[in-house]
């Protein structure tokens, strides 16, 4: 059901955002694109916000949205790609960026976010072992 799945999103976005978690679905979208667009406080996500939900109160029905063409939309869409594109460039692993890009085309978000945390933490251990030996030889 699309009103419950709507639910269940928000109500997790408003209590994992305060506790340091980051908003999923259109939240993560949403940043990338405000952030894109000039936005680069956090006060410019407050006051995105209100209006957004101003504008969700005033204009309630899903046909309001029928008022942007379509274009419009997919030009975002490009946009929030390219900017979430630029940071996901920025990893220090491309082995685990590039596992949880194919990985999560194929089997989906949550297996591929976990496989993408045990091969982190994997590579992490290993360098911590492989930096270990390398300065007890030195001594």
């Amino acid at each position: 059901d699309p009103d419950r799945l709507s639910r269940t999103i928000g109500a997790m976005n408003l209590i994992s955002t305060p506790l340091g978690g980051f908003p999923m679905c259109h939240g993560a979208g949403g940043l990338a694109a405000m952030y894109r667009f000039g936005a680069r406080t956090g006060g410019a996500n407050i006051i995105a916000g209100l209006f957004i939900l101003i504008f969700a109160i005033a204009f309630a029905p899903p046909e309001v949205l029928t008022l942007i063409p379509f274009g419009v939309f997919g030009a975002l869409l490009v946009f929030v790609a390219i900017e979430l594109g630029k940071h996901s460039a920025k990893t220090e692993s491309y082995l685990v960026t590039g596992a949880i890009a194919v990985l999560t085309l194929v089997i989906g978000l949550t297996i591929a976010f976990i496989i993408g945390m045990v091969l982190a933490y994997a590579l992490q251990w290993r360098e911590g072992r492989r930096q270990g030996s390398g300065t007890d030889s030195q001594s």
